[in-house]
């Protein structure tokens, strides 16, 4: 009931969830507030773990599906790195690689967004470059970087993306996760630089503050307690109006200079395991012209990008 309160307050369009700790073809079932449930449970769990983990999830407001033709065209993306000290989370280069191969197969969508838990500290570096005159310098709070951290700002690196904290609204990179043994950032929003110019705000909300504000005190109990991480909003505004096409007709066909080919180009380990991975699925491949297109088209990509 707890959750379903806060949710109810923040009256979002839409709401990403990570752990939602759904088994089988559970769901989320939240009509009643006007929200249809999009979700991908974990598969397995382990026989010595204590209750269901991992899940996540999306909550769409029905009047989205009025507006827009909504389609699924691939499984929920599990945007979660465990930490460090987990045995899951020892191979944040894989998790990364994987993830920059889907950027790459997505490059041409209006609009792509990445949000979630990635227990990735990075601290007060910068995850641009300091050149880039158009974007605004971030800010954080939390002054360690770890090594998921590292492979992190690679990932931002490779994928031409930064992070939405501290860099929006009057967020100062106020920390996501609270804990007996302190405070982090590890929860973020990212979008690819061409991207940026749709955001209009972003914020950190502390749970507790909505309880105390909405009087929900009388929900809390054993069972029942306030999540540890914050609640991460932005507002992206978007126009379905397509700008009228000019009389003069233009070359956008890119020219490259190959003279001037950087020395440490496609040299990154993201951009090695993105390769790979397309190695392997050319491989798999059934030599199905479609299919054959789509891994070219891939592989352009991820050289141009």
């Amino acid at each position: 009931m707890l959750r379903e309160e806060i949710i109810d307050h923040l009256n979002v369009d839409i709401l990403c969830l990570n752990e939602t700790h759904l088994t089988g073809s559970n769901e989320i079932d939240m009509t009643r507030y006007g929200y249809k449930w999009f979700g991908f449970n974990r598969k397995s769990i382990h026989v010595n773990a204590p209750k269901d983990s991992g899940g996540v999830g999306i909550l769409v407001k029905n009047w989205i599906f009025d507006c827009y033709t909504i389609d699924i065209v691939d499984k929920c993306y599990e945007v979660y790195l465990p930490p460090e000290n987990s045995p899951w989370g020892r191979d944040a280069s894989s998790f990364f690689a994987h993830l920059l191969t889907q950027i790459y197969h997505h490059c041409e969508d209006d609009v792509i967004l990445i949000c979630g838990d990635l227990n990735a500290r990075i601290g007060k570096k910068q995850d641009v470059n300091m050149c880039t005159d158009s974007i605004p310098p971030r800010s954080s709070s939390d002054l360690v970087s770890n090594n998921h951290g590292q492979s992190f700002l690679g990932f931002l690196n490779d994928s031409c993306c930064c992070v939405l904290n501290g860099r929006f609204g009057n967020d100062s990179g106020r920390p996501t996760f609270h804990s007996t043994r302190g405070q982090s950032v590890v929860d973020y929003i990212c979008v690819p630089h061409d991207n940026l110019n749709y955001i209009n705000d972003f914020r950190i909300v502390n749970c507790r503050d909505i309880v105390d504000r909405c009087n929900l005190v009388s929900l809390l109990g054993k069972r029942c307690k306030i999540p540890d991480h914050n609640l991460l909003l932005f507002e992206l505004r978007i126009s379905t109006l397509h700008a009228p096409a000019e009389n003069s007709i233009t070359n956008s066909k890119p020219r490259y200079n190959l003279r001037r080919i950087p020395t440490d180009f496609m040299q990154s380990e993201n951009v090695i395991n993105a390769l790979n991975n397309l190695i392997i699925n050319i491989e798999q491949c059934r030599e199905q012209q479609t299919t054959i297109d789509s891994l070219y088209k891939e592989f352009c990509d991820i050289v141009s990008t």
